[in-house]
């Protein structure tokens, strides 16, 4: 029997109304790296992107900068993230 656990994902926010998405993440467990299972997973987002006629995509990439390069994406302006929690669940102590 084949076993079968996820190894890598990714999250995306779609705009649809304005042809816009966001890669928010792509994760890949660590052992698993060096493998082109990030490069597998970009490359389905941009193809399923085109085929939904998304003309925009922009990624949230602290520590993958030169990732994104490789496939031609450019640094965009210096900006500050800010964050704003309105759970009591997920506020730190």
């Amino acid at each position: 029997m084949e076993k079968k656990e996820i190894i890598g994902f990714s999250i995306v926010n779609l705009n649809q109304s304005l042809g816009k998405a966001e890669i928010e993440n792509i994760y890949v467990l660590p052992e698993y790296r060096k493998n082109r299972i990030g490069t597998a997973i970009l490359d389905k987002i941009l193809q399923e992107l085109k085929i939904r006629n998304y003309n925009n995509v922009n990624c949230l990439a602290d520590e993958a900068t030169e990732f994104y390069r490789r496939y031609g994406f450019t640094k965009g302006k210096n900006f500050v993230w800010m964050d704003m929690v309105l759970s009591e669940e997920f506020k730190g102590d």
